[in-house]
């Protein structure tokens, strides 16, 4: 078994949201265990098996795209994911904040999906966390070398991608030294730019 560390951090308001809706909260909490917002490892695997799926055919893996599993196809995000039928290949831990977090409730409008106009009289409120750090593990159960490089990938793009209520997340990788002894060395130099924030560089410390 093969493990290594992953930090998360949202790019200015971020929600994972709950499906219990607090007493008198808002109506889309933040997921919370007690009192403390965390990213359920479950929500930052579906979101990273998404990046994986968007990136496998460009760079020479297979993706059947499916996430029903009657229509699941053998293939390499498979593999590397897993299926409700098969043993799990790859597991995430829930990401715990690294230290105390700034929330926000903001009321939006809802959308209409077929007209793309607000709904009169729609507004729902939801809970926010402003910036923050997360911080949990990637487990890979039965390390494929070629696959590993579909997980580095995958992890880059969600750097692009969104989690949760569509918000957009940086993270970054530690705790790497087994990880690079067994990607292929084409995979090496990403692997090293994952250890750094990609948002940092783009927008500078002071603006996150």
């Amino acid at each position: 078994m093969m493990r290594f560390r992953v930090f998360a951090r949202f790019i200015g308001l971020g929600c994972v949201g709950s499906s219990y809706r607090e007493l008198f909260g808002p109506d889309i909490a933040f997921q919370k265990r007690g009192n403390t917002p965390y990213i359920p490892g479950s929500s930052f695997k579906g979101a990273l098996r998404s990046a994986a799926s968007r990136v496998a055919k460009p760079y020479g893996f297979t993706a059947c795209g499916q996430i029903r599993p009657e229509r699941m196809q053998p293939c390499d995000v498979c593999r590397l994911f897993g299926t409700p039928a098969g043993h799990p290949t790859l597991l995430v831990e829930d990401l715990i904040p690294t230290k105390d977090l700034s929330r926000v409730i903001v009321t939006r409008v809802k959308i209409n999906d077929s007209s793309l106009k607000a709904e009169e009289g729609a507004l729902y409120s939801q809970e926010h966390v402003c910036g923050g750090e997360f911080e949990g593990r990637i487990l890979v159960l039965r390390p494929e070398r070629r696959l590993l490089g579909l997980l580095l990938l995958a992890l880059a793009e969600l750097r692009s991608g969104r989690v949760g209520r569509n918000s957009i997340v940086d993270l970054k990788i530690g705790e790497t030294e087994e990880l690079r002894r067994e990607v292929e060395e084409r995979y090496v130099q990403l692997e090293r730019e994952l250890e750094s924030w990609l948002w940092e560089k783009v927008l500078g410390e002071g603006e996150m």
